[in-house]
């Protein structure tokens, strides 16, 4: 169970609630308020809730001009309004833009009611998730022997584990019997080679970071029936074997921070590709959608439909030598992927992924597969 950590305005009057699996602050005194949530993707369990009563903020959003979207946006940011014992869910951006997601309609909401929002959002978004630190920096406070508790961004599941060994990052065992368990767990019950975003906390900070779930290595706790050790990467770690960041590791490690957005405007074109590549192999349809321009391309839906179905999804074809792309707006880059689905022989696909941006200082999205 995870602690708050919101910094409120001192004007308010408050109280702290926590529970299993969501983190909840409210700010009482009225019938009529809002709450802003924040949860990593639409499916997780695990989300920290800000109650706040702001005078006439049901109003002006019940009574707003609206205007038709093509799409919602991609965001890990709701607003549940509770007005006249009514209770409605909107989509929220983190700009504060407020979207009803049954009409597909955007809600013109007054500027400094977006600021508000925006704000609040932030606050939230503040103490759902871990810090974007790089690991040169993370393991001089997590040192060899050091106890931490390791907590799944989605589940809000959490274990004890102690860091053993690792230079480029961090070799961590379960604890105890009980946290091998809680582990396993997460991992619904089969250890996996699966990257998870975490949150990793000592001593009252948390840490953006990703770890995979298959006990590998050496050993060191005995009694924990854990047979192995388990790797967590931070910022900027590499593997131990090819001293190369692990691209599906740092997709996990932006979705621990937030920052998922922050990620995406400056990946390369071959980034964005292994982007691509880690969201299908990790089983992250939100994350999926971030790598497109269009949000309701054909192949974004089909691959989204499939994800259950793929067990293993690996690039195996090493990248032809990667040109300047600083003046280019397109770009094709051939794939070579391994791909094990249920109830299917393992098959290597060609791909060929056309990436684009509309100006060299927009982000690059795929634009089509072939």
């Amino acid at each position: 169970m995870r602690k708050m950590r919101l910094l409120l305005p001192i004007f308010f009057i408050f109280v702290g609630i926590c529970c299993t699996g969501m983190s909840t602050f409210s700010l009482v005194g009225a019938d009529s308020y809002a709450t802003v949530v924040v949860k990593s993707t639409p499916a997780a369990e695990n989300e920290t809730r800000l109650k706040i009563i702001i005078r006439g903020l049901p109003s002006v959003v019940v009574r707003a001009k609206k205007t038709k979207v093509s799409m919602l946006p991609v965001t890990d940011r709701y607003l549940i309004l509770s007005h006249k014992k009514r209770e409605d869910t909107y989509v929220m951006d983190k700009e504060g833009g407020v979207f009803n997601p049954r009409t597909s309609e955007q809600l013109l909401i007054p500027k400094k009611w977006k600021s508000k929002l925006k704000a609040y959002g932030d606050m939230t978004a503040a103490s759902h998730y871990g810090e974007l630190l790089p690991w040169n920096e993370v393991k001089k406070d997590i040192l060899n022997k050091s106890v931490l508790t390791v907590i799944d961004l989605e589940t809000g599941l959490q274990f004890q584990a102690q860091r053993r060994a690792g230079k480029y990052h961090a070799d961590v065992q379960p604890l105890t019997k009980s946290d091998t368990k809680i582990m396993k767990q997460i991992y619904n019950g089969k250890w996996s080679w699966k990257r998870k975003a975490i949150l990793v906390e000592k001593d009252g900070r948390y840490y953006a970071a990703s770890m995979q779930g298959m006990p590998h290595g050496g050993d060191g706790i005995p009694g924990n029936g854990f047979s192995g050790h388990f790797c967590i990467h931070f910022l900027d770690s590499l593997t131990h074997g090819s001293r190369n960041k692990d691209p599906e590791h740092h997709l996990m490690i932006y979705k621990a921070a937030g920052k998922l957005d922050t990620y995406f405007k400056s990946v390369t074109p071959h980034e964005l590709v292994d982007s691509f590549i880690g969201a299908v192999n990790a089983r992250e349809p939100h994350i999926l959608s971030q790598c497109f321009l269009d949000l309701r391309h054909v192949r974004l839906l089909e691959m989204q439909k499939e994800l259950p179905n793929i067990q293993v999804f690996r690039r195996v074809s090493k990248y032809t030598k990667k040109k300047d792309m600083t003046n280019v707006l397109t770009a094709e880059i051939p794939v070579e992927i391994r791909m094990e689905r249920k109830g299917k022989r393992t098959e290597t696909v060609k791909m060929v992924f056309h990436v684009g941006r509309n100006t060299k200082q927009s982000p690059w999205k795929i634009i089509n597969i072939k």
